[in-house]
């Protein structure tokens, strides 16, 4: 009998490391295989294919840059199924086409999908500078006017926003009445399938990622204020904000199935747009590229995208944007491959800036001088939550009088409350000439040294419009700014 079981065993035995070793060859072919990455219908890009989805017959399209058509006809009949999914017999993809943000045309597929193949559609330099005076119709940067270019470079990427492995987020910084929401819609209405997510009213965290994951085009999130109060929004879409500038970020969220809790991935990356006064956390403003600028006084002001006449005049742009990338995308992804840009940036500084300079370089050196000018004057921008500018700011006010230049150094040495304020620092003074030069005070150079042009009506323009919270000699509300400094000390004790 025992000599019956052994035998029996030993088969047993034999069997199972039969079948495990199909089940081992099985796996080992699945390891070499590559994984294959989910997209989304409205952008595509997987291998050698680019293209974008829109809605035919009801059902999901997409036209690729080889001017093919793949589509969805599966259809629920009585007796089945009819008709096929053409795109999923070659893609991965996920996701219905959301209709919160405007897709590509039927006019524009047409006339790809039927253009002679030798020719282009498009014109690389005219569809730049479409964009760029488009911006400036509307905005005025006073000197700073590559701020137009970096936004620029920066729209026409979101064309192509999944070639990238990072994407920059957007974020316009700027006092109350200065045209910083204006300047978000602009960007949301010239960029790939804009949308405004709308967290300053009140959107529930269901409703952020079930739009996000609806809807993977460019986000604004106007009027993004950091209070102390931070409600179940606020701290998603900082979550959302710091994690979502890569393109396999995703967010795990627990949902009820039924009567039992299952755990979902929801993909984030998309490109996004933030405006606010407050400024952003540290962690945060890694992920951006961030713009400051003062109000203006010109005609400039008094325009606005919002209206329907004006709201016109950005479609034409977004067609040809979709034909320029379709004919193109391949030679701004080898710029990109290729690219070093590691002589102007460093770390996540790079990352950010290689998706514009990508597009920089497909339009030439004119324009990636404009971005290089830009950088380096965003290398001293700060707009963090938390930091001493407005309490340097409100100690400057007291020490300003009439027009002169005046060194950083000089300014730390003739005042003992902001070298005090500065002491944790090994040169004060440079960070002093950063605070300056971001504020855009005028500079020269005299004996070696750079020097600003310091006055009080200077520094009491500055704090109206960006520091509220400091009251100038003209406020009769509180005593005057030496009170408002002892503030700010005894508000850092108590953090």
């Amino acid at each position: 009998m025992g000599k019956k079981l052994d035998k029996k065993r030993k088969e047993a035995i034999a069997e199972i490391k039969a079948l495990d070793s199909i089940k081992r060859k099985e796996i080992s072919k699945l390891l070499e295989e590559k994984e294959e990455r989910e997209s989304y219908v409205d952008i595509f890009q997987e291998g050698d294919s680019f293209g974008y989805g829109f809605k035919l017959g009801g059902k999901d399209a997409i036209i690729l840059d080889n001017q093919t058509i793949l589509r969805n006809t599966l259809e629920k009949v009585d007796k089945g199924w009819i008709g096929e999914n053409e795109i999923k017999k070659l893609f991965k993809y996920k996701g219905n086409l959301g209709d919160i943000a405007p897709l590509i045309s039927r006019e524009t597929i047409k006339k790809f999908y039927e253009k002679d193949k030798r020719k282009k559609l498009v014109n690389s330099k005219e569809i730049y500078d479409k964009v760029r005076k488009e911006i400036l119709y509307y905005m005025d940067f006073g000197e700073q006017e590559e701020i137009t270019d970096v936004l620029t470079c920066w729209t026409i990427a979101t064309y192509c926003y999944p070639l990238f492995y990072w994407f920059p987020h957007i974020l316009f910084n700027a006092p109350s009445s200065s045209g910083k929401s204006k300047a978000g819609k602009i960007i949301q209405e010239l960029s790939f399938r804009g949308f405004e997510l709308g967290s300053s009213g009140g959107v529930s965290p269901a409703q952020i990622f079930r739009t996000l994951e609806g809807n993977r085009g460019t986000m604004l999130i106007d009027e993004f204020e950091i209070s102390n109060v931070k409600d179940d929004t606020q701290r998603l879409v900082n979550q959302i904000l710091n994690a979502s500038a890569y393109r396999d970020s995703f967010v795990i969220r627990a949902e009820k199935v039924g009567v039992t809790w299952k755990s979902f991935k929801f993909p984030i990356f998309c490109p996004k747009i933030v405006c606010n006064i407050t400024g952003i956390n540290t962690t945060s403003l890694s992920r951006f590229i961030a713009f400051k600028w003062l109000k203006t006084s010109t005609i400039k002001g008094s325009r606005k995208p919002y209206t329907k006449v004006n709201k016109e005049r950005f479609k034409p742009i977004r067609e040809e944007l979709y034909l320029f990338m379709l004919e193109n995308w391949n030679k701004i992804k080898e710029i990109y491959d290729i690219l070093d840009i590691s002589s102007l940036t460093k770390n996540r500084e790079e990352d950010n800036w290689l998706p514009l300079f990508a597009i920089a370089e497909f339009f030439g050196e004119e324009v990636k001088e404009k971005l290089t000018k830009y950088l380096m004057n965003y290398k001293e921008l700060e707009i963090q939550t938390g930091d001493d500018t407005e309490e340097f700011f409100a100690i400057l006010l007291e020490k300003a009088g009439d027009k002169q230049y005046i060194s950083p150094k000089k300014i730390v040495d003739n005042a003992i409350e902001i070298a005090e304020l500065f002491s944790s620092l090994k040169a004060p003074q440079n960070k002093v000439g950063k605070i300056l030069s971001s504020f855009k005070f005028e500079s020269r150079r005299y004996s070696g040294r750079k020097e600003y042009l310091i006055s009080e009506e200077k520094v009491k323009r500055i704090i109206d419009l960006y520091f509220p919270n400091i009251t100038t000699p003209n406020n009769t509300n509180t005593t005057n700014a030496t009170n408002v400094t002892k503030a700010h000390k005894e508000l850092k004790k108590a953090k």
